[in-house]
């Protein structure tokens, strides 16, 4: 599956029968190292061998990359061999989905084709064909791109994360009560309406309103205010 996926992937940057003028070797270094997680110095392969060919740059990629490999699944050991199943089943799920999506849009509109004089059974199994092509080279592609981006974590490296994580949740527990424990010993100030609120248990006594004189004062001897012209102890005076 390798093997496809390089020659590929070196044929679209070193086109066959082509001249080295025309080779993008610095798109193909990209390429490796975004489909393959590698650094394949393929510039200094051709400066060190000018006579370096396509067939031979394949061959270097794929001796690097089947090198490497074999070191990571060596590292992980028989395990290796259930993650790639589980890795190429979850790969094809959906991109097999995605196919017969494709596949039932081309049944719908396969007959229009026979108003251009072609055959809609032909155009519909040559079409079909090139699609399941399609699918193939992408389960490839994808599957050997998720496999060369696997890490693998070694057991003591793995161990410091795990005492890492452990700490950093211990901290935050830590933070948290310590946050819970100074909300419930900090007294709280009564508002203003609870402190309106508040009334003496067993007191039902309401303080009465002080007495505001609306009116000045008039002496016994003055004048009515009335208007009647006599004297106020005279006048309403007496009703006071």
């Amino acid at each position: 599956m390798r093997k496809e996926v390089v020659e590929q992937l070196v044929d679209t940057f070193i086109p066959p029968q082509s001249v080295p003028e025309q080779w993008d070797i610095e798109g193909l270094e990209q390429a490796l190292q975004v489909e393959f997680a590698s650094e394949q110095p393929v510039q200094a392969w051709l400066d060190a061998d000018e006579k370096l060919y396509e067939e031979q740059i394949k061959e270097r990629v794929l001796e690097n990359l089947n090198q490497a490999y074999e070191e990571k699944s060596a590292a992980v050991g028989d395990k290796m061999r259930a993650f790639e199943k589980q890795i190429t089943l979850q790969i094809l799920d959906g991109l097999w989905k995605e196919h017969l999506a494709t596949m039932d849009h081309l049944r719908q509109g396969i007959f229009l084709r026979s108003y251009g004089g072609k055959n809609p059974r032909q155009e519909y199994k040559r079409e079909a064909f090139a699609l399941f092509q399609d699918l193939m080279t992408n389960l490839q592609q994808e599957v050997t791109k998720v496999l060369s981006h696997v890490r693998i974590r070694q057991d003591d490296e793995a161990d410091a994360i795990e005492k890492q994580r452990a700490a950093e949740l211990a901290a935050q527990k830590l933070s948290l009560q310590h946050q819970q424990s100074s909300a419930l010993s900090e007294p709280r100030a009564p508002s203003d309406a609870a402190q309106r609120a508040t009334v003496p248990v067993g007191s039902n006594r309401v303080d009465p309103a002080p007495f505001v004189r609306e009116l000045p004062k008039v002496g016994r001897n003055e004048l009515c205010p009335c208007g009647s012209g006599r004297k106020y102890k005279a006048c309403h005076g007496k009703i006071a």
